[in-house]
C-alpha cells in the first residue's frame, strides 16, 4: 500500500510541475505580446500626431506664414524653436508637449529657389522618434517677382 500512495503523490507533484511550467510559458508569451502592442500603439500615436501637425504647418506656410511662425502656431505655447542656418529644430515628448524627456524631434528645413517666374519657397518637415524618421513631408509656395 505504501508504494501506491507514494506513486500517487509523485504523480500529483509531476502534474503540478507541468501546470506551473505551462502557465509560466503562457505568462511570458502574454507579457511579450502586451509589450509589442504598447510599443506599436506609441509609434502609431506619434505618426498620427506628426501627420496632423505637419498638415497644419504646411497649410499655414502655404498661406504666407514663415516656417517658424507656422511651427509656433501649431505646437503648444512655450515651445522652444531652435534655429540653425536654414533649419528649425523642436524637441518634444511623445504627446507632442514640451517636457524633460524628449522623444520626438521635428526638423524643419526651409529653402528658396529663384526661377524665371518668381521665387519658390519650400519647407521639409521630418519627424524623428528617438533619431528614427517616422514621417517626412514637403510643402511649397510660389511668389511672383
Amino acid at each position: 500500500m505504501r508504494e501506491r500512495t507514494t506513486s500517487k503523490i509523485s504523480n500529483v507533484f509531476i502534474e503540478m510541475i507541468i501546470l506551473v511550467l505551462f502557465f509560466s510559458i503562457a505568462a511570458v508569451i502574454i507579457f511579450r505580446v502586451h509589450a509589442i502592442t504598447i510599443t506599436t500603439n506609441n509609434e502609431n500615436t506619434i505618426k498620427n500626431n506628426a501627420i496632423i501637425n505637419s498638415n497644419s504647418i504646411i497649410s499655414l506656410y502655404k498661406n504666407g506664414s514663415s516656417a517658424k511662425e507656422a511651427i509656433k502656431k501649431v505646437l503648444p505655447a512655450k515651445t522652444k524653436v531652435e534655429h540653425y542656418d536654414n533649419k528649425y529644430v523642436v524637441s518634444l515628448n511623445r504627446d507632442f508637449t514640451k517636457n524633460k524627456e524628449n522623444f520626438v524631434t521635428i526638423v524643419c528645413t526651409e529653402n528658396k529657389e529663384k526661377t524665371e517666374a518668381g521665387i519658390v519657397k519650400s519647407i521639409e518637415l521630418k519627424y524623428l522618434y528617438f533619431d528614427t524618421q517616422v514621417y517626412k513631408v514637403e510643402g511649397k509656395r510660389y511668389e511672383e517677382k
